[in-house]
């Protein structure tokens, strides 16, 4: 525990103090558990098409407050108002919302890199809710005014308003909104998604010499296993048989 001062000039304890992931080291995951999600919709699979379509459908049934207005608000509106102005602004939709979260939940599982293991409850779903509050971006709400210098002229003012997650328990809230829509498919394809970034990254030491790391150089990488450099070999290995790859994290 470590002792330090707040805003408001109080002596507190703070207990938890663990480094964020940034969305430089989420890219390479992100990027791995697209093209992983997106090849299993496209072969028809029907759990991937089931939890898509539950989070889509709880998505779209919330209500989308403003960004300005969510004073007096619970964690669990605030959280459900984040979800509902990410769909509400057309940018993102549910499928973006189910990558990012499952991007991190997989990264925090074997990536050696982490700051906690994934047992570490409140670290998941502080990161998961960053994540997925990265894809929020400000709503722009426009001001009409006369000017003062020239009677008569309407100016317009441009004003960018964006929501904070303020509290952990707003990231807890959202967490729970989403977890349970991925929980299953979590546990059947984290391995899965991690020797499909393992070959990625295989493939990329190969083609340019470097891989897709963040902080990693080259020289500290370790190859992969035996077992990732037969798929890699292969010409086309279905998906459902890409092995872990544990020996190329060690």
């Amino acid at each position: 525990m470590k002792k330090h001062a707040n805003r408001h000039k109080l002596i507190c304890w703070k207990s938890y103090a663990k480094p964020n992931i940034k969305h430089k080291a989420r890219t390479p995951w992100l990027r791995a558990t697209q093209m992983y999600v997106h090849r299993l919709i496209r072969k028809n699979d029907f759990d991937t098409k089931l939890m898509l379509h539950e989070l889509t459908g709880i998505t779209s049934a919330l209500p989308a407050r403003p960004q300005h207005s969510v004073r007096g608000l619970t964690p669990r509106q605030r959280a459900e108002t984040i979800l509902a102005n990410i769909i509400r602004q057309r940018r993102f939709t549910a499928y973006h919302i189910l990558i990012a979260a499952l991007a991190v939940e997989v990264q925090i599982y074997h990536d050696p890199a982490s700051p906690a293991p994934h047992s570490d409850t409140r670290f998941r779903y502080l990161q998961v809710a960053r994540a997925v509050f990265h894809l929020l971006k400000s709503d722009i709400k426009v001001y009409e005014r006369e000017s003062l210098r020239r009677p008569g002229v309407i100016l317009k003012d441009k004003v960018k308003r964006r929501m904070y997650l303020q509290s952990r328990w707003v990231s807890q809230r959202l967490w729970e909104v989403i977890e349970p829509c991925y929980r299953y498919f979590l546990a059947d394809h984290h391995r899965h998604i991690s020797s499909f970034k393992a070959m990625r990254d295989h493939k990329r030491i190969q083609k340019m010499g470097k891989p897709y790391s963040y902080r990693r150089p080259w020289s500290d990488l370790q190859p992969p296993s035996v077992a990732v450099q037969e798929v890699v070999t292969s010409p086309r290995a279905p998906m459902g048989s890409i092995p872990a790859a544990e020996g190329y994290w060690n």
